[in-house]
């Protein structure tokens, strides 16, 4: 795919249109920006699903599963200025 990554995504808020402006990315590149284990988000995901969750707990990153693929919310203001946002996905 051609043009800035931000073309290519939703900007679309994880509650209500509108709300907050931002993009889902893969688990690889959330923990590379917040240098979070890969293997330390998995293991809060599992936490939410054995305490009966179906999102994130407050105050852990807010994640979806869309079919098998983990997406993270990354707000616009969370992201780096003028990065390559590589591995983000709609």
């Amino acid at each position: 795919m051609t043009g800035p990554p931000a073309a290519r995504l939703s900007a679309q808020s994880p509650g209500t249109a509108g709300q907050m402006a931002g993009v889902w990315v893969t688990e690889r590149v959330y923990s590379e920006l917040h240098s979070i284990s890969r293997q330390t988000l998995s293991n809060w995901r599992y936490r939410d699903k054995a305490a009966g969750r179906s999102g994130a707990a407050l105050g852990f990153p807010i994640y979806r599963r869309f079919g098998r693929a983990i997406r993270y919310w990354l707000p616009n203001d969370a992201q780096p200025a003028g990065g390559d946002n590589k591995g983000t996905a709609a």
